[in-house]
């Protein structure tokens, strides 16, 4: 819901005193009353189209606290979710931008600009609502490796090697470092082999220990360390160790549910075809009993993982018809409906959980599976049938659109969905051009 309407202003201020970032900044501010939005129950149709210049494209769509914060190629660009209405935009013309990330409360977002030589980053944190440049500065690498984004609302965290090193978000300085320590039963830490994952009111680092280097077809012994260390001072809240059965591989995958309170742990199982999943509750460390994703389903038929449980998508192709679930992890099911699948329904974004349901794309016409306008469609919890069409468009796109026939990745056609504030973004994925922006609420 809209808390105040928003004030364009086209004034455009040139940062020339910007030492930093040098003087080719074009940086606008809004100075009406920021608008502020909530996440959104459902969606009922197109709110706006947004189009960039011919030669540009959108990286990321980062979350501000009035909806879509737009990564491009030299900065970032601002918009209303209910209007998408521009609200600033800060732009670098002589350095590349090499990532933006806002933080978990959507207030900032940190922009690491790059030199064409290398060299330390050059941070400036943007205050999302208005665009006002709260801190700038430089942050050298750590161990030569770029800063990978993950963030809290007040520490940059890096990687440092197999240590990690808390950063402040005001200058820069090292706030804390955290390195694994020693195993005490002689198994080695796996190094390149851990999974690191950022929360509100943690930072949660999964290590894997082994016996050593064996030959080949030989199992190692394997262990799993799993740490949650406190944002602001590095200290560990808790740590769990879960042995695993002996595999000739090391492989983690490491999730966390979209409210942050559930931590899933995906370590390869011991006939090394399949994973062997385990939940822990990220407050406390404690195992959670029961199924993550209910039955056989298979990772596209993921569509998220929740607080209380797991939604899929499960493809029925004898009754062409997809079945959305959200169910707990004791196997309850929360919710349900039932509708036809999509045209080529496994190389479509599964869709995006919202309060009241499900928001889905198609893209392929029928019969040939070829790239075509795009259509949303909300399916409601508890619906069976045709859901009703929303055209989405983006066919301004249509120079960057691919034929099955002659691309066997025919997935790369597959438009994105973000989900913001007030708003559900679609863009074309990032590897065909997405110069084109479209709002849904």
């Amino acid at each position: 819901m809209r808390l105040f309407p928003p004030v364009l202003v086209s004034s455009v201020v040139l940062l020339s005193g910007c030492a930093l970032v040098g003087d080719g900044v074009d940086h606008r501010v809004y100075e009406g009353q920021v608008p502020e939005y909530g996440p959104l129950d459902s969606v009922s149709g197109v709110a706006w189209e947004w189009e960039l210049g011919a030669s540009e494209d959108v990286h990321s769509v980062q979350a501000g606290l009035s909806g879509p914060v737009l990564e491009l190629g030299n900065g970032v660009v601002a918009l209303d979710a209910q209007s998408g209405d521009e609200l600033w935009h800060y732009r670098s013309e002589d350095r590349d931008l090499e990532k933006a990330v806002a933080t978990p409360d959507h207030e900032r977002v940190v922009l690491a600009y790059r030199d064409t030589e290398g060299g330390p980053a050059h941070v400036v944190v943007l205050e999302t609502g208005t665009g006002e440049v709260e801190y700038e500065y430089e942050l050298p690498d750590a161990d030569e490796e770029p800063w990978q984004g993950r963030i809290t609302d007040d520490v940059l965290v890096l990687e440092d090697g197999d240590a990690l090193r808390g950063v402040s978000l005001s200058d820069g300085q090292d706030v804390w470092t955290y390195e694994a320590p020693a195993s005490s039963d002689g198994l080695e830490l796996i190094s390149g082999r851990s999974e690191l994952s950022v929360v509100d009111d943690a930072v949660v680092l999964t290590r894997g220990y082994s016996d050593g280097p064996k030959s080949f077809d030989e199992p190692q012994s394997r262990r799993l360390v799993t740490t949650a260390l406190s944002p602001g001072s590095g200290e560990p809240l808790w740590e769990v160790e879960s042995q695993q059965p002996p595999s000739k591989q090391s492989f983690i995958d490491q999730q966390v549910s979209e409210g942050g309170e559930v931590l899933l742990l995906e370590p390869l199982g011991a006939d090394e075809l399949e994973y062997d999943p385990f939940l822990l509750e990220v407050e406390s460390g404690e195992r959670i009993d029961g199924e993550v994703f209910e039955g056989d389903v298979s990772d596209d038929e993921r569509v998220a993982l929740t607080d209380e449980g797991s939604v899929s998508a499960e493809w029925l192709p004898d009754e062409d018809a997809v079945e959305y679930r959200h169910v707990s992890f004791d196997g309850e099911t929360l919710n349900e409906a039932l509708v036809p699948a999509r045209p080529s329904e496994m190389r479509s974004d599964p869709g995006v959980v919202l309060g009241e349901g499900v928001l889905r794309l198609s893209h392929l016409t029928v019969p040939d599976l070829d790239r075509g306008p795009v259509e949303a469609e909300f399916v409601d919890w508890g619906s069976e049938g045709e859901p009703a069409s929303i055209e989405v468009g983006l066919t301004e796109n249509r120079d960057e659109w691919r034929q099955a026939e002659f691309d066997f990745s025919s997935d790369v056609d597959a438009p994105r969905m973000w989900e913001v504030p007030g708003a559900v973004v679609v863009t074309e994925d990032e590897r065909i051009g997405n110069n084109v922006i479209v709002g849904l609420n």
